[in-house]
């Protein structure tokens, strides 16, 4: 009998450490920085006939596990947000950078916006480009 309790014991410390280390994972794979990596800001040439002040920045998020190939990687937002304030509220994108070679804060360093009276374009260095139209972020949406 006590054979009996000390299995079942045991096979519920295993169950504990397992749950322990998957909560252990979820949360370091769900850790974001918040990090601002690169940003730029509306020039005053731009008018979008607001009160506010914009700024565009590249924000370090947390990690993804991909099946295909297998690796760890950061995932990053594209954030337009208020100038004044740290990037916490504002209009945002999950976006995947297409780098080879350089690090990848080095990478985004060299990308570009164009800002105009329609909104912005976000250029990074390989060519992709994105355009947020100003519709999205005005108001800070």
């Amino acid at each position: 009998m006590f054979d009996y309790i000390r299995k079942a014991i045991s096979d519920l410390s295993i169950v504990i450490a397992a749950l322990l280390l998957a909560i252990i994972f979820f949360v370091i794979f769900n850790y974001s920085s918040n990090r601002v990596i690169w940003q730029s800001c509306k020039p005053a040439t731009v008018n979008y006939n607001s009160s506010y002040n914009y700024c565009f920045s590249v924000i370090e998020g947390g990690f993804k596990l991909t099946l295909y190939p297998y690796q760890l990687s950061r995932i990053y937002y594209l954030f337009i947000g208020l100038k004044e304030t740290t990037p916490n509220y504002g209009h945002s994108k999950t976006y995947s950078f297409t780098y080879e070679g350089d690090k990848i804060e080095d990478y985004i360093k060299k990308s570009q916006v164009t800002w105009d009276n329609n909104g912005l374009t976000f250029v990074e260095s390989s060519g992709h480009s994105l355009f947020f139209p100003k519709e999205l972020f005005l108001g800070v949406r």
